[in-house]
């Protein structure tokens, strides 16, 4: 390994060779202007071993960048990650929180055509934490020691397990066990982080707080289906509002127009979705026409098949835009027709190896429109490969190494003996409350959960509701916020800046107290 050497540039590099297939750690030191105030910091950029904790045998390698504020006080640290499953960390990382922004990055609906270049980033967390993004195994950076330990962390516990170890490793080794410590999800990464949650609070480290973003909250089932379909109608309000296809006595406010959607949807369309069997003609004819009211579709439309009286989030976006041959996306039902600006990949592979002085021949996985690199596996992809196995048992498997140096108690749903590969080709509706159990565990955690109005995929009203129905223990440590954006909330500029502002908020209040 190199020694230790001072460029220049002031540019301090721990390398181990320009090929990184060892663990290195690359050390920078930088600074940005946010809102007039110069903030200067340390990044870091490496890769830390998951090892089998009996035997100490390398099983995985995980890259991160983390970036440390030098202040007088204890700063809290954030871990923070995107979902997929199979996604790499780098739109929270480049587009969201990190220190750096991708230019352009600021409008979904006219996204730039070539992303060329980087810039202060004023939606920045650093501002109030200290944050670490993390690349789960198969994405950027991160591997496999072997192709045969691939199946370890492509599920569901698997991978919970291997991002709690991957915080105990980097907390020992960079002695940042006192900082306060968040977790931060989007979208798939929302059950990691609450997996995660549960699997430190049970291993005797207190998480300060939780951030969800457009994930949902999994605390197990709350309400009834009913009222969670039910719930997404406001979204559909908001799309058509955009679209500009809601009647005119909804179409000229649409905070007053969701409101309204949210109303009837609580207080009348989920009551008759649960006694739908019932209904009269007339009663199921009146459901439908408000149902079209609020989605701005035609109630033909809404009618094709008047004894389910719901409508899913495909219909509404073919049909919402169909006399323009559009159909809305499912992130983001502003966007008709989206696209990966190009040159995404090559600014972040330039980051990394040159600014943040990460020299590897390794592609980065997931990089939103991204390099390619040979592999010898026929099934590359950890998403493609993911096993679903949050509420499955199996009898042990000596083979499976997934709780790294986690002593667990037996019962937990992440327990080695519970881990099962291979099952299942796509996510439960349901997943464990393991956000539950951790607040169950430890009655200061705290949680803020977000989502988009054009998100198709998740819902402000039902965050809300969830949170107001859940028993009272849970629900006063929770927060709900909801943003002018779609699944992904940062890509929208204000979105990225209010978020910003609101959860720097929540930081600051949960460590006061």
């Amino acid at each position: 390994m190199q020694s230790l050497r001072f460029s220049l540039l002031g540019v301090l590099i721990l390398a181990a060779s320009a090929n990184a297939q060892d663990d290195q750690i690359a050390v920078t030191q930088h600074q940005i202007t946010v809102d007039g105030y110069t903030l200067h910091y340390m990044a870091r950029a490496g890769r830390l071993p998951i090892r089998d904790s009996a035997t100490g045998e390398v099983r995985a390698s995980i890259f991160f960048v983390a970036y440390t504020v030098d202040s007088p006080k204890l700063r809290p640290l954030t871990f923070a990650w995107n979902g997929g499953p199979g996604s790499s960390s780098s739109f929270v990382h480049m587009i969201g929180f990190g220190p750096k922004h991708i230019k352009g990055e600021d409008d979904p609906v006219n996204p730039p055509a070539v992303e060329s270049e980087l810039e202060d980033n004023q939606g920045t967390w650093l501002e109030q934490t200290d944050l670490v993004f993390v690349d789960p195994v198969g994405t950027g950076f991160s591997r496999a020691a072997k192709p045969d330990y691939e199946a370890e962390f492509y599920s569901v516990r698997g991978d919970i397990a291997c991002i709690a170890e991957f915080i105990r490793v980097y907390r020992e080794r960079f002695e940042a066990w006192e900082s306060p410590l968040f977790l931060a999800g989007e979208s798939y990464g929302t059950w990691r982080a609450s997996g995660v949650a549960e699997v430190l609070e049970r291993g005797g480290v207190k998480v300060s707080g939780v951030v969800l973003i457009s994930g949902g909250i999994q605390v197990g089932s709350v309400g009834t289906d009913e009222m969670k379909t039910a719930l997404f109608v406001p979204r559909f309000t908001g799309a058509a509002s955009f679209h500009k296809k809601l009647a005119p006595d909804l179409q000229s406010d649409l905070r007053a127009a969701m409101e309204k959607a949210e109303s009837w949807a609580r207080n009348e369309y989920a009551p008759a979705l649960q006694r739908r069997d019932k209904l009269t003609f007339e009663e199921r004819q009146a459901v439908i026409k408000q149902l079209a009211h609020f989605s701005g579709l035609n109630a033909a439309v809404v009618d094709r098949d008047q004894f389910d009286l719901t409508l899913s989030s495909s219909e509404f976006c073919v049909e919402l835009l169909r006399d323009q041959r559009l159909r809305c996306t499912n992130q983001d039902m502003r966007v008709t027709n989206q696209k990966t600006p190009r040159g995404r990949a090559d600014v972040i592979a330039h980051y990394f190896r040159s600014e943040l002085q990460f020299k590897t021949d390794l592609v980065y996985e997931g990089a939103g429109g991204g390099e390619t690199g040979y592999s010898s596996s026929p099934q590359r992809g950890a998403g493609q490969r993911w096993s679903w196995n949050q509420a499955k048992a199996a009898p042990p498997n000596p083979s499976t190494q997934a709780i790294y140096g986690m002593d667990l108690d037996p019962a937990s749903t992440l327990s080695k003996e519970a881990i099962v590969v291979g099952s299942g080709n796509g996510p439960p509706g349901l997943a464990e409350p393991w956000l539950r159990r951790a607040m169950a565990m430890d009655a200061a955690l705290k949680v803020y959960v977000v989502a988009g109005i054009y998100d198709s995929l998740n819902s402000c009203a039902h965050n809300s509701y969830v949170i107001s129905q859940i028993e009272p223990p849970f629900g006063r440590n929770m927060k709900a916020g909801c943003y002018d954006s779609g699944h992904v909330i940062y890509a929208t500029k204000d979105a990225r800046l209010k978020l910003k502002q609101e959860v720097v908020k929540f930081i600051r209040e949960v460590i006061e107290k």
